[in-house]
């Protein structure tokens, strides 16, 4: 039975984190949107964070997933994130620069997207592994019907 393609968003800052939320996912068989912390591009950088949700990945061949960096407001780190590897990009500046943005990585195979209105951030979670299943639980229960 594949996953159901709910793709809750949880917010990760680090390899602890991307395991538990794609623990979560292969347990209960829901996607998962993994989604880096703001500001984690300029603290550890695009191509480390692709490698850490990568790491991660390795442990849980089952889990669904998918992933979105934050580039905030700076068009030089989209710019990065797309050539360390990222094709799905958040960035949060000025609606006729993330335009502007969104045509330019689009001919690169990438995606320029918004942030998920809703998340739960795991830096803010004492067990995040419980919190990940707990919040993909209530994904699924929360979804319109016909996805689950």
């Amino acid at each position: 039975m594949g996953a159901e393609r709910l793709d809750a968003a949880l917010v990760i800052h680090d390899l602890d984190h991307a395991r538990a939320a794609l623990a979560a996912s292969s347990g209960l068989g829901i996607a998962v949107l993994l989604v880096t912390a703001p500001g984690a591009v300029q603290s550890g950088g695009p191509a480390y964070l692709k490698a850490v949700i990568d790491r991660a990945a390795e442990g849980f061949p089952s889990a669904q997933w998918s992933a979105l960096i934050d580039c905030g407001s700076r068009p030089g780190d989209v710019f990065a994130s797309l050539d360390a590897g990222w094709r799905r990009l958040a960035f949060t500046g000025a609606p006729v620069a993330a335009q502007r943005l969104g045509e330019i990585i689009a001919g690169r195979g990438a995606s320029l997207e918004t942030l998920p209105m809703a998340s739960l951030d795991l830096g803010r979670e004492a067990d995040p592994r419980s919190a990940s299943r707990n919040w993909l639980s209530a994904a699924r229960v929360a979804a319109p019907s016909g996805l689950c």
